[in-house]
C-alpha cells in the first residue's frame, strides 16, 4: 500500500521493521520492489540468505549478481549476468542496467553503456536501477509512467537537482514532499547550473514570497507561484511551496482578497494556527472560511445557514467542496444531525447505507484501536485524486480519526477535501 502511495521510503522503513529472519516470501518479493523503488537495490543484499528457494525469477537473479559484485565475488556476478542475458527473459534494457552497476563495483571489470532508443515503458527496475547507476531515465519515460515515479524521483538523492524540482509539484500534490522538503529542495537548486531560466524565475518569486520587506510584494509573488499553471497537481503543491511564507503574513483588510489562498496555503502544511488569525479578516461563506471552520482545533458547531452560505459561491464541479464541507463538519462533529441531514439533502447527498469498509471502520474507531482505523483510513483513500473520494467516504474518514484521538489528521483531511474538491 505504502508504494501504491508513492512512499517507497515508508515502504522500506517498514521492511526493515522485520527481522529478516521472521521474512515471508511474499515480504521478500514486496521488500525486493520497495528498495528497487527507492533506488537502493543493495539494500537487499542483507536479506538474500534468508530468501532461500523461494525468491525465483529473473529480478532475484540479478539482484544476486549485484549483491555479488559488491562482495567481491565478481566472477560468479558476471555468470550470473550472462546467464540471464542467455536466458533471455528479461528486455535487454533490465539485465544491461543490473550489468551497469556490477559493473561499478571493485571486481566488475566491464564498462557497460546503457541506450534508451528501444525502451518505451518505465518500471521500478529501470527506475531504480538506472538512478543507482547514475543515469537519468529519458524524461518521454517519466512522462508516460505512473505518478507514483515522480514521488520516488523527487525524493531520490542521487538524482540530479533540476530533475527532482521537476518532479516535486506531483509528489507534494502527493503528500509525498512537505513544504519544508520543498524549501530545501528550491534552495539547493538555486545555484545548481543544470537549473533553467524558468525554474531560477520560479525561485526568484519563492525568494521574494518569503524575504521582500513589503507584504504587497510578498503576496503578489506567491500569487504568481499559485496562478503559473491551471494543472490541480502544481496549484496545490504552489499552495504547499508557500506555506512557510503565507504564515508570515500579518492579516490585514488590505489583504482579504488573497485571504482564501493564503488559508489554504498555511494549512497545506498544517499552520491551522497561523490560519486562524484570518479569522477576523475572511469572510463568512468565502472558500477561506469554509476551510477555517473545519480546520480549527476546537471550533464550535456550524449552523446550517452559515453552510448553506457558502453554497451559493460554490463554483466546485457538482458542488464537491460543498459536499465535502457537510461531510468534514459532520464528521468532526460540528454540524448537529438535523442540520446534517437538512444540508445533505440540500446537495443531494447521502450519510447514510453501509459496506464493507465502512462497517470495518466503524468498528475499528469504536473499539479504539487507532492502528487499525489508520490503515483502513488509507484503504478508503486510494483514488487518484479527490475526485474518487465520495462525501460518505470522508465523513467515515473523519469521524473515525475524531474518535480513535486523532483530531489533527481528521481536521486536516476534511480541510484538504475542500480546498481540492
Amino acid at each position: 500500500m505504502l508504494l501504491r502511495i508513492g512512499s517507497a521510503d515508508g515502504a522500506v522503513r517498514m521492511v526493515q521493521a522485520v527481522d529478516p529472519p521472521a521474512a515471508t516470501p511474499r515480504l521478500l518479493n514486496v521488500a525486493l520492489d520497495s528498495y528497487v523503488a527507492s533506488a537502493d537495490p543493495l539494500g537487499m543484499c542483507p536479506l538474500l540468505p534468508f530468501a532461500g528457494e523461494s525468491a525465483k525469477g529473473n529480478q532475484w537473479q540479478l539482484i544476486r549478481a549485484i549483491c555479488s559484485g559488491f562482495s567481491g565475488e565478481g566472477s560468479a556476478a558476471r555468470e550470473q549476468i550472462d546467464r540471464a542475458r542467455r536466458q533471455g527473459a528479461m528486455d535487454r534494457i533490465d539485465v544491461v542496467l543490473a550489468e551497469k552497476i556490477v559493473g561499478a563495483s571493485l571486481n566488475g571489470r566491464r564498462a557497460v553503456t546503457v541506450q534508451w532508443d528501444d525502451v518505451d515503458q518505465l518500471t521500478r527496475w529501470r527506475f531504480g536501477l538506472a538512478l543507482t547507476a547514475g543515469i537519468e531515465p529519458p524524461e518521454a519515460l517519466y512522462a508516460r509512467a505512473d505518478r507514483n515515479f515522480q514521488a520516488w524521483r523527487a525524493r531520490a538523492p542521487m538524482a540530479p537537482l533540476a530533475s527532482r524540482v521537476q518532479a516535486a509539484d506531483v509528489a507534494a500534490a502527493m503528500g509525498m514532499l512537505s513544504s519544508a522538503d520543498m524549501v530545501d529542495l528550491y534552495g539547493a537548486t538555486f545555484d545548481d547550473p543544470g537549473t533553467d531560466e524558468a525554474l531560477r524565475d520560479r525561485m526568484a518569486l519563492l525568494r521574494t514570497a518569503y524575504v521582500a520587506t513589503d507584504a504587497d510584494d510578498r503576496v503578489r509573488a506567491m500569487r504568481a507561484l499559485w496562478d503559473r499553471s491551471d494543472n490541480a497537481f502544481v496549484r496545490y503543491s504552489a499552495h504547499i511551496l508557500t506555506a512557510h511564507a503565507a504564515a508570515r503574513v500579518t492579516p490585514s483588510e488590505d489583504l482579504a482578497d488573497y485571504a482564501d489562498d493564503l488559508i489554504v496555503s498555511m494549512v497545506s502544511a498544517g499552520f491551522d494556527t497561523s490560519a486562524a488569525r484570518w479569522r477576523q479578516v475572511v469572510e463568512e461563506g468565502t472558500l477561506g472560511w469554509a476551510v477555517l471552520s473545519v480546520a480549527l482545533p476546537g471550533r464550535a458547531q456550524v449552523s446550517a445557514s452559515d453552510v448553506s452560505g457558502f453554497f451559493d459561491n460554490d463554483q466546485s464541479t457538482e458542488a464537491r467542496k460543498s459536499a465535502f464541507l457537510v461531510a468534514g463538519l459532520a464528521g468532526l462533529g460540528r454540524l448537529s444531525s438535523a442540520d446534517r441531514d437538512s444540508l445533505a439533502e440540500d446537495l443531494g447527498i447521502g450519510f447514510g447505507g453501509q459496506t464493507r469498509w465502512s462497517r470495518a471502520i466503524g468498528a475499528a474507531a469504536a473499539a479504539g484501536n487507532d492502528g487499525l482505523v489508520t490503515l483502513l483510513v488509507g484503504m478508503g483513500m486510494q483514488g487518484n485524486d479527490w475526485s474518487a473520494m465520495t462525501p460518505r467516504q470522508l465523513y467515515h474518514v473523519v469521524a473515525a480519526l475524531r474518535a480513535v484521538g486523532r483530531q489533527a489528521e481528521a481536521r486536516m483531511i476534511a480541510a484538504e477535501a475542500v480546498s481540492r474538491a
